[in-house]
């Protein structure tokens, strides 16, 4: 329900806020005009970025106060910004105090990295990257599969063009991934004229 959930913006999303949806003003903290505080403590559910979770590190909110903390395209973000909520939000007293679920993909673009001196360099690999290959997150060497306890990896795709597809699936994916996108999806341009190939 929407009285549940909580988005918690940058202070800069303040200059910004014709960019966003009425609704999700609603439940956040740029609501007003007085840039409310953060009082996401009163709610089951709170939407930031990583880098804006650092505020909830720093606020009055009980550092074990969340059970799960979920890191959305986690593949394609630096390691140091994943571990903002993890090390600022999960950990209380030096234990680990909410679960962890990391979604993305390792195998599609990574972190973006703007200067040439830190290309090999942590900041041009992910968590999910870094963790993907290591202990209990590795494939079972003698199944070639994942512990589904500890990883979930979806395999049917439904957004491309089964020839799209192939080349990374045999690439990166151990053939893996099935096309299951259905035809109004993966051939809306067939027969186009502005398309002569």
């Amino acid at each position: 329900p929407e009285q549940d959930v909580f988005r918690l913006f940058a202070r800069s999303c303040a200059r910004k806020l014709q960019d966003i949806e009425l609704d999700v003003l609603g439940v956040s903290n740029l609501r007003s005009k007085e840039n409310i505080g953060l009082n996401a403590q009163h709610y089951r559910v709170v939407l930031c970025t990583a880098a804006t979770a650092g505020r909830i590190m720093t606020s009055d909110i009980p550092k074990n106060h969340f059970s799960y903390i979920f890191i959305d395209e986690c593949g394609s973000a630096k390691e140091i910004s994943s571990l903002v909520p993890i090390v600022g939000v999960g950990i209380h007293e030096g234990r680990i105090t909410a679960s962890i679920v990391l979604a993305g993909d390792p195998k599609q673009l990574g972190p973006v990295v703007s200067y040439d001196y830190l290309t090999d360099t942590t900041h041009s690999v992910s968590l999910l990257e870094r963790i993907a290959d290591k202990g209990l997150y590795a494939k079972n060497p003698l199944t070639g599969e994942y512990d589904p306890n500890v990883i979930t990896q979806l395999r049917n795709n439904f957004r491309s063009h089964p020839a799209l597809l192939e080349l990374p699936n045999r690439m990166f994916y151990a053939g893996q991934l099935r096309a299951k996108a259905s035809p109004d999806k993966t051939h809306w341009a067939v027969g186009w004229d502005r398309l002569p190939n």
